[in-house]
């Protein structure tokens, strides 16, 4: 590891194999929600593979410390003046899928088509269309509820000018001995704040990891890897989030999570290599779109097609071809509507913007 020679330095092409963990983490989030639909054992029975298919829930912490990460190396040279920019352009990437989603599921709860229409809580839809429901300690929240993480993520962006415009003129070893710190926090937190979605451990959750992801990026910007620091801070990262979900080890997960982001920004060791392979990139660039998706067509795709031995709490389906074939024709419909939302509303979205004020398009993607 040797000091940059230009510590202001931003990348200045994409970084692809930073977009494809994002689509992994988002297809681990569907498998997550898949054990706990049909009911498998999770917690009960570690070191099986519904206990690490159960695991996938930390899909979302990859998701805060590469989102602070990739925000910090891209904007580095913030200046207050672009302010506004940057709020239009967080927004812009959260609200327009999120909106279209939530407009998507009144309509047809409205007509009781998939979702009953006593069943959603109408006085909560400002709260969840708003992306605040996470701040209101809910214990249920029927409007898309994997959007609390959105909601979360909306007040690191607040909070990333004021940090970023703080730390980034300090000292190398100051900016270690804080990512260090923050390492430790998020550990502690995760220990019990590991599966929170709502109120303030949901926000620790995110906050803690966000911080950890934005230090670390920060620091990435002074130092570089060469290939045999690279492979073996891969190597150990990515080991290190395979323990943790065969042992059932939330609290590692950031851990592991930085490290192996930290490494695959130098883009030199295997397993860039393999993240840069194109399948893994497009899933990475709809990500948020499977993500935000999952729960609404979950609902529709399920309704439609009801598996045999429908789940109670004493009785989990059998696992037979026909079940294995309807979860891999779930994950193809959803990467297919994924795909169209992307095109649709996303990328128009992101282009509004960028458009309106002639701004150009940022170099490092997955932000």
């Amino acid at each position: 590891m040797a000091t940059s020679p230009n510590s202001a330095s931003v990348p200045r092409k994409t970084i692809n194999a930073l977009t494809s963990i994002r689509g992994v983490a988002a297809l681990c989030v569907v498998l997550h929600h898949l054990v706990l639909f049909f009911r498998f054992n999770k917690w009960s029975s570690p070191h099986t593979l519904t206990s690490m298919l159960y695991m996938g829930f930390t899909g979302v912490d990859l998701f805060f410390v590469l989102s602070g990460f990739i925000l910090t190396i891209v904007h580095v040279q913030m200046r207050p003046r672009e302010l506004g920019t940057f709020a239009m352009r967080r927004v812009l990437r959260l609200y327009p899928l999120h909106l279209s989603i939530l407009a998507v599921m009144a309509g047809l709860g409205w007509f009781s088509i998939i979702w009953p229409r006593h069943t959603l809580n109408w006085s909560l839809l400002p709260l969840a269309g708003t992306l605040l429901a996470p701040y209101f300690s809910l214990t249920h929240n029927p409007w898309n509820d994997v959007s609390w993480s959105a909601g979360v993520e909306l007040s690191c962006y607040l909070a990333f000018p004021l940090g970023l415009f703080a730390l980034r003129r300090a000292p190398s070893w100051v900016l270690a001995g804080i990512t260090a710190a923050l390492a430790y926090t998020a550990w502690t937190l995760h220990i019990h704040d590991a599966e929170a979605w709502t109120g303030l451990p949901a926000l620790r959750r995110g906050w803690s990891d966000f911080a950890l992801g934005a230090a670390a990026g920060l620091l990435s910007t002074r130092l570089s890897l060469n290939r045999s620091s690279a492979c073996l801070l891969e190597t150990a990262g990515l080991g290190l989030i395979g323990w943790a979900v065969y042992a059932m080890q939330p609290p590692l997960i950031p851990l592991g999570a930085v490290m192996l982001i930290f490494a695959l920004k130098a883009q030199k060791g295997p397993i860039n290599r393999l993240l840069n392979l194109r399948p893994l990139v497009y899933l990475g660039e709809i990500s948020y779109s499977i993500y935000l998706l999952q729960m609404v067509v979950f609902m529709a795709f399920f309704s439609l097609w009801r598996v045999p031995n429908y789940p109670t709490p004493v009785l989990y389906p059998a696992i037979t071809p026909l079940f294995l074939v309807q979860q891999a024709v779930f994950i193809a419909v959803l990467i297919a509507t994924a795909s169209l939302t992307y095109k649709y509303i996303e990328l128009p979205g992101q282009r509004l913007w960028r458009t309106a004020a002639r701004l150009p398009a940022r170099a490092v993607t997955a932000s």
